[in-house]
């Protein structure tokens, strides 16, 4: 390799582009000045290139415009001495490029402790057809339980997932209102080993007859349950009670268009959670199902 061809690699390694690189050397060559015409004769670049490396080379401060009236396409060389040259371009170029390498790898350490120590992993997922994606992929893992509360839209699609389930031996339980049980072409007892139906406008009913003294922890849970009902967040949970349970929750918006965000999740501080609030909310339906047979005996 020639003297110039290594002195072009050098410099490109130091940070430099290899047409900034030969610019460069065209200005040592002329010895340390030169007009634009002048550089093109030293080296195989177009001038309108030349133009655009000696601007990047401006910026790097390695080279500056001339000064002589008259000579506004002369250029020459910041630093004449290649020992100052060099050594500058090792502080403004090296040294930071060595800094930001060395502070990367201590900053992707602690990320990595910080990734291992976080409890709550959750994964956003977007787009009816992406959710219903995972939620084939959660029915289809599933080898011990799965408990549904998903709106119809998002339980049709999975239901062949959910009968292939329930053969292989899974315990299914679905959670759903009774006015959206109508709404499915398969009857519940074909896909799930338990069904529990709640009918959302007589549990709110029965809701407000309770007075608000009689148990002020749970009456605005009570006030608001038939709210909570029609509006509630989908969850599709896969082995929950095992040490590697899965989870989606489908939130829908209210707003105009509507629209759906999934939350996926396997951390099991997160699903064990929601599943106490579940059963709050599951315990609180049955009791006021009792409730309202034991109006309905009285009558």
């Amino acid at each position: 390799m020639s003297v110039e061809k290594s002195l072009i690699n050098d410099f490109q390694t130091l940070g430099l582009s290899q047409n900034e690189s030969k610019t460069l050397l065209a200005l040592v060559k002329l010895g340390g000045s030169g007009e634009v015409s002048k550089i093109e004769d030293f080296t195989d670049i177009r001038r309108n290139k030349i133009y655009q490396a000696l601007g990047g080379l401006i910026t790097k401060k390695l080279v500056m415009r001339g000064e002589v009236k008259g000579s506004a396409n002369t250029f020459r060389l910041v630093y004449s001495n290649p020992s100052d040259l060099v050594s500058y371009i090792q502080r403004t170029i090296i040294d930071p490029i060595d800094k930001a390498a060395k502070r990367s790898v201590q900053n992707l350490e602690n990320f990595t402790d910080i990734v291992e120590k976080t409890t709550q992993e959750v994964w956003m997922v977007k787009g009816n057809s992406n959710i219903i994606r995972i939620e084939k992929e959660l029915v289809d893992s599933a080898k011990v339980s799965i408990v549904s509360n998903l709106f119809p839209e998002y339980t049709e699609p999975v239901i062949s997932n959910l009968g292939n389930a329930l053969i292989k031996g899974v315990n299914i339980k679905i959670l759903m209102l009774e006015e959206e049980v109508t709404q499915l072409k398969v009857p519940l007892d074909h896909i799930c080993s338990e069904h529990l139906g709640i009918n959302a406008s007589k549990l709110a009913t029965l809701a407000e007859m309770i007075p608000l003294e009689a148990n002020p922890m749970i009456s605005p849970i009570l006030t608001n349950l038939g709210q909570f009902l029609t509006i509630r967040p989908n969850f599709l949970f896969i082995d929950s009670e095992t040490e590697n349970p899965s989870a989606l929750l489908i939130i829908k918006s209210t707003k105009d268009p509507t629209y759906s965000i999934a939350l996926q999740t396997d951390n099991q501080d997160f699903i064990s959670s929601f599943m106490h609030l579940i059963e709050f909310i599951q315990s609180i339906a049955l009791n006021m199902k009792m409730l309202q047979d034991e109006l309905l005996s009285d009558d």
